[in-house]
């Protein structure tokens, strides 16, 4: 669905803004599809004594990315244009999905059904 985002910069006044519109609506979905898929993984695959520091971790990393993001993407807009930002933003969510799915994941339909017990040292 992060294809749709394209339609974003696309927008134009009056009925134009049905594109922006289409494109929010999708990823907004996708963003939401893959954060449910994402968090259910994240409480049930790690063993329960780490499974606090993973989600932790997790939280930690996707919020501190998103300040540096939105501050790239503010110089971004500063520099070139608002929508020639939104283009290069939208431009960079579609590459990272289309590395996903082209990756080896692609042939994954199943998430592992339980995390393997690490070794433990002596």
């Amino acid at each position: 669905m992060t294809p749709l985002g394209l339609l974003i910069p696309l927008t134009a006044p009056g009925p134009g803004l049905v594109l922006a519109a289409a494109g929010g609506i999708a990823v907004g979905a996708a963003v939401v599809a893959a954060n449910v898929l994402a968090a259910g993984f994240r409480q049930t695959y790690p063993p329960p004594d780490v499974r606090g520091r993973v989600v932790a971790t997790s939280s930690l990393l996707a919020n501190g990315s998103s300040a540096a993001g939105a501050l790239l993407a503010g110089a971004l807009g500063s520099l070139a244009g608002p929508r020639a930002a939104v283009w290069a933003v939208m431009a960079v969510l579609v590459a990272a999905t289309a590395i996903v799915v082209a990756g080896p994941s692609r042939t994954g339909r199943d998430l592992p059904a339980a995390a393997t017990e690490p070794a433990r040292q002596a």
